[in-house]
């Protein structure tokens, strides 16, 4: 079989199918050599060890393993009773069974996709970090306010102080880290965010 077979029976593209014979190259120098010596009126005919070898490269031993099944089924018979010719003409009808059943198992493939995201679309969506929200605030009050974002921050800082008694600006600058990043090491972030909700929510 040459690519364009192989590509028909599989239902994928002959370029996929070429990507498949060079990997297989690697494998089995006789692969290697026919597409070397392939031209575009005279491309290269796989047997059916190298054509199997090709779809397994591709598309794993699985798909290997049902197009082997039905080749070598028919093949049993021909070794007395059917010429070469005969066997090429099996081979394809062969191809064109593998090629419908690739084709149900991309449909059953696509279904369960859907499905999976069908799924996932019905999951609640994922909790945004109380410095996530407090960024989120101070920016929508910047802006309904035109207000700097660095100004509305350091508002918020003052504001936190005073309810919590305690300099965060000074600590933070002590201990050589941005301010936020030491709310939160201390584990002060929801004190934070509560400050932010309270004031400066809409």
């Amino acid at each position: 079989m040459n690519t364009k077979e192989i590509a028909s029976a599989v239902n994928k593209t002959e370029r996929s199918v070429q990507r498949w014979v060079k990997k297989a190259g690697d494998k089995m120098s006789s692969i290697s050599d026919k597409m070397s010596s392939s031209t575009s009126t005279k491309p290269s005919d796989f047997d059916l060890d190298e054509t199997l070898l090709i779809i397994e490269t591709g598309l794993g031993k699985n798909a290997a393993a049902v197009y082997a099944s039905n080749a070598k089924d028919i093949q049993k018979p021909s070794e007395s009773l059917l010429s070469q010719k005969e066997i090429e003409m099996i081979t394809k009808i062969v191809a064109v069974t593998v090629s419908e059943t690739m084709k149900q198992l991309d449909g059953r493939v696509n279904v369960i996709e859907k499905r999976i995201e069908e799924r996932q679309a019905l999951l609640p969506a994922p909790d945004i970090a109380p410095r996530d929200r407090i960024n989120m605030i101070m920016r929508q009050y910047a802006s309904n306010n035109e207000k700097g974002f660095q100004e509305v921050y350091n508002d918020l800082y003052r504001r936190f102080n005073y309810t919590h008694k305690c300099n965060v600006n000074i600590a933070a600058k002590n201990r050589g880290m941005p301010i936020i990043e030491y709310i939160e090491v201390e584990g002060m972030i929801d004190d934070l965010e509560a400050v932010a909700v309270s004031n400066y929510s809409c």
